[in-house]
């Protein structure tokens, strides 16, 4: 039954419906004679729901109030909601929730780092990298995976020395070419090297996802689904770009990264850009 009324709730997140899903939440802490108690994992739920809609001082006290401790998962979905929603203030003092809890993960420090980014505050970025360098923690490099004719072909961000990047070379330069006419603009904010602007697009353009898609395109009938695997988070740009790319070439992109799977179709991601 916990695990249906779960369910539940993510349901009314994925229709949008806030207040019904609210309501429910809390008529079920009411109704003690249930004898239902909830977990962390509708905590969550009900986390995600109020952050999905920009509501995340009312995410922030239910998680201070909660009778239960908060896992990586609560602090994490209210980390992502203060990433898309640009709440830098409640999004630094969850990030310490998180040190705490997980001092390695360096995933933490690299989405702080983002969201300060983001918000042009420059000063953020160089002292949460500074921090995670001190730590002794990298961020791991970046792949992205395709598998066509039953052969698997893994891409690494910036990796020109692929064996199959001389063949899709020109392929990626065409996408890149093609999606920037219907409107995709680079978003350097996240390339962080002291380098000069072309460069730092050059790296956008080379990131693995755009490679193996590009593969994917170069070696696949038009109009078949092109599906993805990457070992992180996509970020900002190839999510966009991705958005661009399936209304350009007319694919469908089936995107799985270390939070979820994005299915791109005619410019619009299932995610609904929250992720």
């Amino acid at each position: 039954m916990n695990r249906l009324l779960c369910v539940s709730c993510m349901h009314v997140v994925m229709l949008g419906w806030l207040i019904k899903g609210s309501i429910f939440f809390i008529i079920w802490l009411k109704l003690k004679n249930w004898q239902l108690i909830p977990t962390l994992q509708h905590y969550s739920c009900v986390v995600d729901l109020l952050g999905r809609a920009g509501r995340l001082d009312d995410a922030h006290a239910l998680i201070s109030d909660m009778p239960l401790q908060p896992d990586t998962g609560i602090y994490g979905a209210l980390l992502g909601a203060c990433r898309v929603h640009g709440n830098i203030k409640i999004g630094l003092e969850i990030s310490q929730k998180l040190f705490e809890l997980e001092p390695n993960d360096a995933g933490y420090y690299i989405l702080l780092s983002n969201m300060y980014a983001l918000a042009g505050n420059w000063e953020g970025v160089k002292m949460t990298r500074g921090l995670l360098r001190s730590k002794g923690l990298k961020k791991d490099p970046g792949f992205s995976s395709i598998e066509i004719n039953r052969e698997v072909y893994t891409f690494m961000s910036g990796e020109k020395d692929h064996p199959q990047y001389i063949e899709m070379s020109d392929t990626l330069k065409v996408l890149i070419l093609k999606i920037k006419e219907a409107g995709y603009v680079p978003d350097t904010r996240f390339v962080f090297q002291d380098v000069s602007d072309d460069t730092k697009m050059d790296t956008l353009y080379h990131h693995s996802e755009k490679m193996a898609i590009a593969f994917g395109i170069l070696r696949t009938k038009p109009g078949t689904i092109i599906r993805i695997t990457k070992n992180l988070r996509t970020c900002n740009d190839c999510h966009s770009a991705c958005k661009f790319i399936s209304k350009a070439f007319g694919r469908v992109l089936v995107v799985k990264d270390a939070n979820r799977f994005h299915i791109f179709q005619d410019g619009v991601c299932s995610c609904k850009d929250y992720w």
